[in-house]
């Protein structure tokens, strides 16, 4: 853990996760134990990093019509309530997904398919809550494209494409558009 508090002061969570890629996607329990990211998940930015790698390890080693049932038990196993109700855990799950299906070679168009999307929105929609959180629920799955389209230096038309499909399955609502819009903290550049 504190390689990747050291990376992040060297860096920033971008710098993170480039260096991650460049180990061709070395599994996250090498470095840390999975049972030990409720621990560091507080850290707003590196704790959705850590998270989204340890889920991106059990996406890419599922089948894709289990990858539900085993991300869903994975989660449960080792993930606590508490941070499963934060709105960051959205990000993270998005960020798996993406880097999963980038490494899959999948094209933009085909990103998140229906097992994808049935993920995103039982997470987003794993309880009743007030339409607020839901939104910002639904901002974390945009911060999380906009994060990975900027660690892949903003490939054209990714955000764009990505942005449409999850509007498309109804993952994401307008709202959640126009919040994020609104929002200054990660949107630089995304006007």
């Amino acid at each position: 853990i504190l390689l990747f508090l050291s990376f992040q002061q060297l860096g920033g969570i971008l710098w993170i996760y480039k260096k991650w890629l460049a180990s061709e996607y070395l599994p996250l329990d090498i470095f840390m134990p999975y049972n030990q990211i409720n621990k560091y998940f507080e850290n707003y930015r590196i704790g959705p990093f850590i998270l989204s790698i340890a889920m991106y390890d059990q996406l890419k080693m599922a089948d894709k019509n289990l990858q539900l049932d085993i991300l869903d038990s994975w989660i449960s196993t080792n993930i606590s309530a508490e941070i499963i109700k934060c709105p960051q855990f959205m990000r993270a799950l998005t960020i798996a997904i993406i880097i999963e299906c980038l490494y899959s070679n999948v094209v933009y168009e085909n990103f998140f398919d229906h097992h994808h999307v049935k993920l995103l929105i039982r997470y987003i929609h794993s309880e009743p809550l007030p339409d607020s959180e839901i939104c910002a629920r639904e901002v974390e799955c945009l911060y999380g494209i906009q994060i990975v389209s900027a660690v892949f230096e903003y490939p054209e038309g990714m955000v764009l494409r990505l942005f449409h499909k999850l509007y498309q399955d109804c993952v994401l609502s307008k709202e959640s558009f126009l919040t994020w819009k609104k929002d200054d903290k990660l949107n630089a550049g995304f006007d």
